[in-house]
This record gives structure tokens, C-alpha cells and sequence, in this order.
């Protein structure tokens, strides 16, 4: 679909934005805000017992805590 000649970029971030998640729900409250990849997310995964945790949530919250630490 965005190969195509009649797609500009306005309508290719429009597309995206509406296709990720994370990206739709930033957008819808402020068009020019930073996305927080937890938002893809549909429940408070940081309010969940680790193991009731999905694979993938699970995954997410270990990168992130890695990248805090790697921050200090």
C-alpha cells in the first residue's frame, strides 16, 4: 500500500499512526508527542504480578528496566 505513486507522507503517518497502537493513542491526545511503547499494552503492566505477566509484556518491562540501568 505505501508504495504506491498516490500515497504522500501525510497520508503514510496518518496510516500509522492509526495502525500501532501506542502511536494512536498518543496522537489522539497531542499529534506532536513523544510515544511511550507501553501504551501498545491494554492493561497497567507495571500494576501486574510478574508472574501473571504475558511473554511479551514480560519481554518489554526487561528491556526497559535494562535501559534505566544502563542510564546510571
Amino acid at each position: 500500500m505505501f508504495a504506491q505513486r498516490w500515497m504522500n507522507s501525510n497520508e503514510i503517518s496518518e496510516a500509522s499512526h492509526q495502525a500501532i497502537r501506542a502511536w494512536k493513542k498518543t496522537y489522539s491526545r497531542s499529534p506532536n508527542a513523544n510515544m511511550d511503547p507501553i501504551e501498545e499494552f491494554d492493561r497497567d503492566i507495571t500494576a501486574v504480578p510478574e508472574d501473571e505477566l504475558a511473554t511479551e509484556e514480560l519481554k518489554y518491562l526487561t528491556r526497559r528496566k535494562a535501559l534505566e540501568l544502563a542510564m546510571w
